[in-house]
C-alpha cells in the first residue's frame, strides 16, 4: 500500500538505517509528527531527516524551511501511524534493540520480566494489527529493586529508567519509557501505561493503574486501587476513581 501510494516516501526508506523520535532526532532518521505542533521540535534542528506528517500539515509553520529536511505529507484518509510504523518495521527489521543497563547493586528477582518490547499498536485498513518493534531498553540504577513476577517494557526509542533506590514490588507492570524517580515505592498490582513518569520519593499503593503519559510529581501517595487520568502536579495524598486530591502529603502515611 505505501509504495503504491508515496513511491517518493517508500524509496527513501529503503535507504534510511534508522528512525527516531521527533523530540530526539539523528541525522538521517525517518521520523514523524501526529500533528502541527510536534514540528516545534524541529526548529533550528540542522540535520538531514524524513518526517511523516499529517494531511493539511502547513510546514512553513516552522520558523524556517530546512533544505534537509523532506516532509511527507500524507493523503487524507490515511493516519500518520499507518505509514510511520511499517516502514519503522522494515528499516529495523534486523536490527537488535538497544542493551538493557543494569546496576550491579540492582536487586531483580529471577522471575520478573526485563525488556519485553513494548505496546505501540496500529490498525492498518485491512484490519490487521501491528505492533511497533521497540528499539530502545530498560535502565535500572543502583540499589533499586525489582521483585517477582514483575514486568518492564523496553522503551519505543530511549529508555525505560527505574532510578536509584526505588522498589517495584510484586506483580507491577511497568509500560514501556515509564520513568520511575528516586526511592519511589511501586506497591504489588500496580500498572502504569507507558510513559508514565513518577517522580522522587512517591508512594504508590497496591492496584494503582495510570493513563498513558501522564506525569506524577515528588512526593505523592496514590491510594490503593485509584485510577489516575491526568497529571498531578502538587505534592499530596490522593486517591478514588478517577484519583482526586485528598490531603497534604506527609513522610509518615507512607
Amino acid at each position: 500500500m505505501i509504495e503504491k501510494k508515496y513511491p517518493v516516501l517508500w524509496e527513501r526508506a529503503k535507504h534510511i538505517t534508522k528512525t527516531c523520535p521527533i523530540n530526539d532526532v539523528e541525522n538521517g532518521c525517518l521520523t514523524f509528527a501526529k500533528t502541527s505542533d510536534h514540528l516545534k521540535c524541529l526548529t533550528y534542528i540542522n540535520k538531514r531527516l524524513d518526517v511523516i506528517v499529517p494531511f493539511g500539515t502547513n510546514v512553513d509553520e516552522i520558523f524556517f524551511s530546512p533544505n534537509d529536511i523532506s516532509f511527507h505529507i500524507l493523503k487524507e484518509s490515511d493516519d500518520v501511524k499507518n505509514i510511520f510504523i511499517p516502514l519503522h518495521n522494515m528499516i529495523n527489521k534486523n536490527k537488535e534493540p538497544k542493551k538493557n543497563i543494569i546496576s550491579s547493586t540492582a536487586i531483580i528477582d529471577p522471575s520478573a520480566i526485563i525488556g519485553v518490547p513494548g505496546n505501540n499498536i496500529t490498525k492498518m485498513p485491512n484490519g490487521r494489527i501491528i505492533n511497533m518493534k521497540h528499539m530502545g531498553n530498560v535502565v535500572i540504577e543502583d540499589y533499586a529493586e525489582v521483585q517477582a513476577l514483575s514486568v518492564v517494557h523496553r522503551a519505543a526509542f530511549t529508555s525505560t529508567i527505574i532510578r536509584k533506590n526505588a522498589q517495584v514490588y510484586a506483580k507491577v507492570n511497568i509500560g514501556h519509557n515509564c520513568d520511575i524517580g528516586e526511592s519511589t515505592i511501586i506497591c504489588p498490582g500496580t500498572m502504569l501505561a507507558g510513559g508514565t513518569k513518577v517522580g522522587k520519593n512517591c508512594y504508590i499503593w497496591q492496584g494503582v493503574i495510570t493513563r498513558s503519559n501522564i506525569s506524577i510529581c515528588d512526593n505523592v501517595i496514590i491510594g490503593a486501587g485509584s485510577l489516575v487520568l491526568r497529571s498531578i502536579v502538587e505534592p499530596g495524598v490522593y486517591f478514588g476513581n478517577p484519583a482526586k486530591y485528598i490531603k497534604p502529603y506527609q513522610e509518615a502515611l507512607r
